[in-house]
This record gives C-alpha cells, sequence and structure tokens, in this order.
C-alpha cells in the first residue's frame, strides 16, 4: 500500500509541474531533489525505484551516513544546509552534485582554505536572504552575493557558481512568496547563470510559474510513505 501511495503522490507533483510550466509558457522541466532529512533509507528506496536519483541533506552527518547507505547507486547528492566551517572538511570528502547553501564570503574564504580537499570542481550555489528573516541564512543583499560570485570569478577558484538559492517566507500571501521568487530570478538572470534553486512542498507551484529549476521537496512525501 505504502508503494502505491507513493506513486500516487509522485504522478500528482509530475501532473502539478506540468501544469505550471503549461502555464507559464515553459518547455523546461525542473529538477526534484528529495529532501531526505526525516526519511529512512528504505522510504528513500522506495523513492529510487520510482525514479527519483536526486537526493539532498541539511546536515554533513546526515548526508554521510545515506551516502555511505548507497554506495555504487546512481545518486546525485546535494547539501542545502547551514555549512559550519568546522564541518566543511568532512562535507568536501564526500561526492556532492551540487551544495545550495554557500552563504558567506567567509565560507567561499573557508573552502579556498581546504583547496586540497577538493576533487574537480565543486558546483555550488549562493544562497541569498530575500525575506530578511533572522531564522533564515543567506547574503543579505543582492549586492553581498553578486560581490562573491565576482570573488568567485577572479581568484581563480575549484568552485563553480551555477546559480541562486532562496527560500520563500511560509506564508499563505502568494504575492510575498512570488516577490521573493521574482528577486532571485531576476539576480540568476542578472548574472547569467544557469541553476535557481527555489521551491519547497508548500509553494513548489508557484515556484515552477517563476522560473525554478530545482524542487526542493520533502514533506510533500509524507503522504505515500
Amino acid at each position: 500500500m505504502g508503494k502505491y501511495n507513493l506513486r500516487g503522490v509522485l504522478e500528482k507533483i509530475h501532473s502539478d509541474i506540468r501544469v505550471a510550466c503549461q502555464r507559464s509558457g515553459r518547455q523546461d522541466f525542473p529538477r526534484i531533489v528529495v529532501a531526505s532529512k526525516y526519511m529512512s533509507v528504505l522510504q528513500m528506496r522506495r523513492l529510487y525505484e520510482l525514479g527519483l536519483h536526486d537526493f539532498g541533506e541539511n546536515r554533513v552527518q546526515d548526508l554521510e551516513v545515506k551516502v555511505n547507505e548507497f554506495k555504487g547507486a546512481d545518486i546525485h547528492w546535494h547539501f542545502f544546509g547551514h555549512i559550519q566551517t568546522n564541518k566543511l572538511t568532512r562535507l568536501l570528502r564526500i561526492p556532492l552534485y551540487l551544495i545550495h547553501s554557500i552563504d558567506r564570503i567567509e565560507l567561499i574564504y573557508a573552502i579556498e582554505r581546504r583547496v586540497g580537499h577538493i576533487s574537480g570542481v565543486l558546483n555550488c550555489l549562493l544562497e541569498v536572504n530575500f525575506t530578511g528573516e533572522d531564522t533564515k541564512y543567506g547574503f543579505k543583499t543582492e549586492e553581498e552575493a553578486i560581490k562573491a560570485w565576482e570573488y568567485i570569478r577572479k581568484n581563480s577558484l575549484p568552485i563553480y557558481c551555477r546559480g541562486i538559492m532562496a527560500m520563500a517566507p511560509y506564508t499563505e500571501d502568494e504575492a510575498k512568496i512570488r516577490s521573493v521568487f521574482r528577486r532571485a530570478r531576476r539576480l540568476k538572470d542578472q548574472l547569467g547563470l544557469q541553476e535557481l534553486s527555489m521551491g519547497m512542498s508548500n509553494d513548489y507551484i508557484i515556484a515552477v510559474e517563476e522560473g525554478s529549476t530545482i524542487l526542493r521537496l520533502g514533506s510533500i512525501f509524507s503522504k505515500g510513505l
């Protein structure tokens, strides 16, 4: 019964995304990243069997455990939590597809000092706090994010900035959500970047309409787990 319910949830998500793409005139389909923070390995395997191969975590220690459990699997690992510098070396040892949460220039300096721990190119997004909420991490202004992007470009770091990550306020006010997502898209377009990581279980349809290329979905899957 669990697998059946989960399949239905995923089909509903795909349907919602297709409709939102049509409504906004999009031809592309955003990537779904499973935010597996509260999921067991068994639950993750069910989603993997249903074709979702992008998983993300908020804590380094949880990511380490799950990467170990899925050795050899065709999975893209994402990290979107706040990165403490004392755990950065551990994070850099993990074969990551994308870090969503580069949220301050000091973190970029810390990565620069640990260049020996980076194999290849570290694909990252700049997290910007467009809402100004104290409970959210991220660069406080677009200007700070632009300066960080310029530093990465000018210093030939083994970091590739692929885009912007944003979180809307948790509210029923659609206008406020759209305002944040549109600011994020404008910044992404201004810098000529590819990716826009925005949209969670409560606002992913709006995020698709506003141009998100990566959705971070977690709690929505609990309906089928």
